[in-house]
């Protein structure tokens, strides 16, 4: 039997009496399950950061928490099964002279993390792009390495690319063995530009790879965009950002998010599998993830190997949270608010005290084989057929 991921119709001559339908996750029914309910949380946290699988099975989140006046810090939440969270008390940073677990402080902006099991230096097996000081929050993407995911040190003194991230970036390593970063580039905007190094030192001049077209409304952005490595391709979700009627100043502040599946079979040709269609959709009313369900998918997993489904089971997509667009920290109107859930990407999460905003808890359906069909499945009368033919490249 030929299985065809139906990402779009490329590899078929003739399609007859069915449609390629968007099947979306389901959300965790007990969300949230990560919120900000620490001191040092300071009641505003954002899945500024990533999710991934360690060597030993654990899942391993960074997200970032705000301190005034708009001092950014990345902390770190381990879990067994992606649902349940705890945070490690560490003393690499503390408040009121307690532990956190707070585990870098150098204003990381937009940070991601990966496992790479491929490198031979055991302190280089954690890797991590993110805005950095000391050139500033915005300033430049630097690099940093770990043994653990916890304790960082630079790649190099200075920036690796010298563009302001200004979003959660997508960071992972291709089949080929190249670092790629997804991120903006100054002066263009909310588009998504990709930079690629052989070394983790030094990059290549960033190139864009996806922005609006002519037939998004005028309302619509590219907020950033994740990626991981599935089979042949590179999927990941986009931040379809839908800025507020009201908000017609320059920095478009306000309004909502939602994930679109988005796919590549060579890097630098991104296509959304279903253009203005959420594959994640914000919530309605008072819920949740009313405004920034952004999702972001698991890096570091073994090559080839569904990043969905974890052995014969379905289990958690490790990588979606949600907040306020406008939420910043420490605002006077805060003091009453609950505690705000980890704000996505990432993209691309979960903890503890029944916590991370969103657990997802599949994909669409299942095969037999158990493989989910992420973009599309066969629907229609029955005796529909399709024919495959022949194409190059």
């Amino acid at each position: 039997m030929l299985t065809i991921l139906f990402f779009d119709y490329r590899e078929l001559d003739m399609v007859d009496g069915f449609n390629r339908v968007l099947q979306r996750p389901r959300k965790h029914s007990d969300n949230p399950l990560f919120v900000a309910d620490r001191p040092w949380e300071n009641r505003n946290m954002q899945l500024y950061g990533s999710v991934l699988r360690a060597p030993d099975a654990r899942f391993q989140m960074g997200y970032s928490v705000i301190h005034e006046p708009w001092a950014m810090r990345l902390a770190y939440a381990e879990s067994d099964d992606g649902v349940e969270w705890r945070r490690p008390q560490l003393r690499l940073y503390e408040w009121d002279g307690g532990p956190t677990n707070i585990v870098f402080t150098d204003n990381p902006h937009g940070p991601a993390v990966i496992h790479d099991p491929q490198d031979p230096r055991e302190d280089w097996r954690y890797k991590m792009v993110a805005g950095a000081s000391p050139e500033n929050v915005l300033g430049c993407i630097r690099g940093h390495h770990s043994a653990d995911g916890m304790h960082w040190e630079p790649v190099k003194p200075g920036p690796m690319i010298a563009t302001p991230p200004d979003c959660p970036m997508g960071f992972f390593r291709a089949a080929d063995g190249r670092y790629v970063v997804h991120h903006r580039n100054q002066g263009y905007g909310r588009r998504v530009f990709r930079s690629e190094s052989w070394d983790l030192v030094h990059f290549d001049e960033p190139r864009m790879i996806l922005e609006p077209g002519p037939g998004d409304p005028a309302q619509f952005q590219i907020y950033g965009m994740g990626a991981t490595i599935y089979g042949s391709y590179e999927i990941g979700p986009m931040w379809a950002y839908h800025t507020g009627e009201e908000d017609l100043n320059g920095s478009h502040m306000h309004g909502y998010q939602e994930g679109e599946l988005t796919y590549a079979r060579a890097g630098h040709a991104w296509h959304r599998a279903e253009r203005g269609e959420a594959f994640i959709p914000h919530g309605s009313g008072d819920e949740w993830d009313r405004r920034e369900p952004a999702v972001r998918l698991p890096a570091g997993l073994p090559r080839r190997r569904d990043p969905l489904l974890h052995g014969d089971h379905q289990a958690p997509l490790p990588a979606l949270g949600a907040g306020p667009a406008d939420g910043r920290a420490g605002r006077a109107d805060d003091a009453a608010r609950p505690p705000r859930g980890a704000r996505g990407r990432r993209r691309p999460r979960r903890a503890a005290d029944r916590g991370l905003h969103a657990a997802v808890t599949g994909t669409a359906r299942e095969r037999a084989d158990r493989r989910p069909r992420l973009a599309a499945r066969g629907a229609g009368r029955p005796g529909g057929r399709a024919r495959r033919g022949l194409y190059a490249g």
